[in-house]
């Protein structure tokens, strides 16, 4: 067993199998892990299982309704979640555009779509990733070119992160009714996704969210080392004490985003598709 699996992991993705196997046998061809746990990040506790499950023919209602109860008796019976796509054997490596369906599972809810079958993913899942059953990773044609990598997280960054520095403008009006607890659920959130997609995009590799911050204090300038501090103080130990304002760290969260997202588009612009 790979020694990035722990143990109440393993149990996890053996109920998985076997409530699969009940439901919808000859079905699953595959299961494989990437995100955190690949990384050799797993936090025990607070991380889910990301996974992609190769099958072997297209899903319809009732196989969806399937996987559906299988994710919510998983969900009602184990404390660790599996979040991830399930995705037919003969498009693996395909980006979303040259997919005709695919399965998304989230909190135990099962919807269509494709947002997971993006270049990060792949490049995740081709360097990375962990075969639990089927056939080994380096069995599918999954190629990921840098330009389309690059021309992902640009377009990212200027939809998905631009939208966050949109809603943190309307937060900074009201900085001082705001709950501490959003707030610092904000910084969690944002430093560490903007700042991993900065990371690819200078590294053409992916870190974990714990790694980048420590990262990005070589890499960044000082004038952002503050409200870095700030973020590794609540992941590591649940405490503030950098910022004496609320609006003060609403607003350099703001145009730390902004910062980062112009940096990028600057450096990285012309290396796109």
């Amino acid at each position: 067993m790979d020694s990035r699996i722990t143990k109440p992991v393993q149990n996890v993705l053996d109920h998985y199998l076997n409530l699969f196997q009940e439901k919808l046998p000859e079905t699953l061809d595959g299961l494989y892990i990437h995100g955190s746990i690949a990384l050799d990040a797993y936090q025990e506790g607070s991380s889910d299982i990301d996974f992609m499950a190769v099958v072997n023919k297209p899903l319809g209602e009732e196989e969806v309704q399937a996987i559906s109860r299988i994710h919510q008796e998983l969900k009602r019976q184990q404390t660790i979640e599996m979040d991830g796509s399930y995705i037919l054997n003969n498009e693996v490596g395909r980006n979303s555009n040259k997919i005709s369906e695919c399965l998304y599972v989230n909190g135990g809810k099962a919807m269509r779509s494709k947002h997971e079958m993006n270049p990060v993913t792949w490049w995740m899942m081709k360097n990375k990733g962990i075969r639990w059953t089927g056939p080994d990773i380096t069995s599918f044609s999954i190629e990921v070119e840098e330009s389309e990598l690059t021309s992902f997280l640009l377009r990212n960054m200027n939809s998905y992160w631009a939208g966050r520095v949109n809603m943190l403008k309307k937060y900074k009006r009201v900085a001082a009714f705001l709950p501490n607890r959003l707030i610092e659920q904000e910084l969690l959130w944002s430093v560490p996704g903007v700042l991993r997609q900065y990371y690819t995009l200078q590294e053409r590799a992916v870190i974990s969210k714990a790694e980048v911050c420590t990262f990005a204090f070589d890499h960044i300038p000082e004038k952002w080392h503050l409200i870095l501090n700030e973020v590794i103080s609540l992941r590591d130990d649940g405490k503030t004490g950098y910022y004496k304002s609320k609006k003060k760290k609403i607003d350099d969260l703001l145009q730390f985003l902004i910062y980062i997202i112009t940096y990028c588009n600057e450096k990285f612009n012309d290396q796109k598709n």
